[in-house]
């Protein structure tokens, strides 16, 4: 119990324990307000762990949303896997294939040796060396007109040197080799293809005026059989051959190898289970994060956090969108099977799914990978940022005469560079948007694809909450400086309660005078009372 040094001191006033009263007054004046600052502050703190826990199911989602891809259902099919391999390069070109390949020839670099070197270090003096592209047949090199020759000046080299200088080249390698004690050789390649080979002139002991004297290997071309077409390309690696797979050649084989990819439905729908899977789990945390409260349940911590619950409003805006770009009409999940239920969730129909696969299974690309393209190949259509894009299917027209150019009904700004000529549009979702085609080969028209898939616009709309300066980063800091704030305002009610103590102090003591004058009256009062009774008696 507090003393109460006032009374003690002032033995003649009320009476009563003013310093516990004090107290008591102090602390019903002040404690609602410091119980409200508390509270809050307890809550702000509970709301940056929480915030805590949401980062970390947006993340877990962002890289399970960027790990989603339906080429992982494709699977390829090989009968001598040691000649050929596949490899899936665009997701969005994927299609099913059956293909037999006979390989005739592997493509090779030319080699050219140059020998009787006594060191790595042997001195070349000045160098001027003229190096030319074309092909060599019967010891007769033809240059390639279309290919400007390159030149190598170097001043007191050596072998070492030289080779340096050569690798710096496009289409060349160079190396010095040591083939025994004493015995060096430059060994010099081309890139692989017969239109790639060398000539070397400008230096006495390094030249190919007599190929049959220094090219080990002749420049060669890849030569098969695709389904009983001869071609030929100038290396073993094939991008241009089956869309969106790469073969690699490794073995010249005598018979048919047989190829073929195809889209496995049982792995796709699967893949996309597991996406919804993924979504769920994080629809239902925000869900429950933000629930309003009821009766029979507790609100959650963002409940009244507007932010909060915007992240979850555009999440599944995102999954109920229709998606543009990839066909001439809008694709909607629900078309796939995916159904957005009454309480938010989504849902597969197995049996909508299959059905959706059997007849139209290269719009499920829409999901995973984006399409940017034209149906004219001479056309090459570039997004540099997608997030920016606006997604669609346009018409490029071109008119020969006027030299105007437009996308669907807007214009396009055009910029020669070289051979190519370069269409940007300055309407807004474009600014990050070009065409580029060669300056002759312009066409009259072209439909352009600007597809952008559901897992870019959800992997975007998640980076966009979790990035520096994001919805969460700046909740965080909202967070953080609301605990500043109620720490200030704790601080403020200290002195603010030492000040309302010592007015009351003043108060009390104020009273206790006017209580000890009024004492000392009343018994001034008494005694002269008491005295006058006496002299009536």
């Amino acid at each position: 119990m507090a003393v109460d040094y006032l009374s003690a001191l002032n033995s003649k006033g009320s009476g009563l324990n003013i310093t516990q009263i004090v107290d008591s007054l102090v602390e019903a004046e002040v404690a609602p307000k410091r119980n409200l600052i508390s509270n809050s502050q307890s809550k702000t703190e509970l709301r940056i762990s929480e915030l805590a826990t949401l980062k970390s199911n947006l993340d877990v989602f962002q890289k399970s949303t960027d790990s989603f891809d339906l080429s992982s259902a494709f699977a390829f099919s090989n009968s001598n896997s040691a000649a050929i391999t596949a490899k899936k390069i665009d997701n969005q070109k994927l299609e099913n294939f059956d293909a037999t390949l006979n390989i005739n020839a592997l493509a090779k670099r030319q080699t050219l040796v140059y020998s009787g070197y006594s060191a790595a270090d042997t001195d070349l003096g000045d160098v001027d060396l003229s190096i030319a592209f074309g092909t060599v047949s019967s010891n007769t090199f033809t240059a390639d007109a279309d290919r400007s020759s390159l030149a190598v000046s170097l001043t007191s080299t050596n072998l070492t040197g030289l080779a340096d200088e050569l690798s710096k080249l496009d289409g060349v390698s160079a190396q010095v080799v040591k083939v025994s004690d004493g015995n060096y050789t430059l060994v010099v390649n081309s890139e692989s293809g017969s239109g790639n080979a060398l000539s070397i002139t400008g230096h006495a002991s390094i030249n190919t005026s007599d190929y049959s004297s220094v090219q080990q290997v002749a420049a060669q071309d890849a030569s098969f059989e695709y389904n009983g077409l001869t071609i030929t390309r100038e290396s073993n690696t094939v991008n241009d051959l089956i869309d969106g797979v790469s073969l690699e050649l490794s073995a010249v084989t005598d018979s048919d190898v047989l190829i073929s990819g195809v889209f496995d439905q049982a792995n796709m729908m699967d893949a996309v289970k597991q996406f919804i899977q993924d979504y769920e789990s994080l629809r239902k945390y925000l869900t429950a994060a933000t629930l309003r409260g009821s009766s029979v349940a507790e609100p959650g911590l963002f409940a009244d956090d507007v932010n909060i619950r915007s992240i979850l409003k555009q999440l599944s805006s995102v999954m109920r969108a229709p998606i543009s770009g990839f066909t001439n009409s809008q694709i909607y999940l629900a078309e796939m099977g995916v159904y957005t239920n009454r309480d938010g969730s989504l849902s597969l129909d197995e049996t909508t799914f299959k059905n959706f696969f059997s007849t139209n299974a290269a719009a499920l690309k829409a999901l995973d990978a984006n399409k940017i393209s034209a149906d004219n190949p001479n056309l090459s259509v570039s997004v540099s940022n997608i997030n920016t894009q606006k997604p669609g299917v346009f018409q490029f027209t071109y008119d020969a005469v006027t030299q105007i150019a437009k996308l669907d009904q807007t214009p396009l700004t055009s910029t020669v560079s070289g051979d190519d000529t370069i269409f940007t549009s300055g309407a807004e979702g474009f600014d990050r948007f070009s065409i580029k085609v060669k300056t002759g080969s312009i066409p009259v028209s072209s439909q352009i694809n600007v597809g952008i898939s559901l897992k870019q616009k959800v992997s975007s709309l998640l980076t966009s909450f979790l990035d520096k300066g994001g919805d969460i980063d700046k909740r965080s800091t909202q967070f953080s400086e609301d605990l500043g704030e109620a720490e200030a305002s704790l601080t403020s009610l200290d002195d603010q309660q030492e000040i309302i103590r010592q007015r009351y102090v003043e108060q009390f003591t104020a009273m206790e005078q006017v209580v000890t004058k009024l004492k000392s009256t009343s018994e001034y009062i008494t005694t002269i009372m008491k005295a006058w009774n006496k002299e009536d008696n």
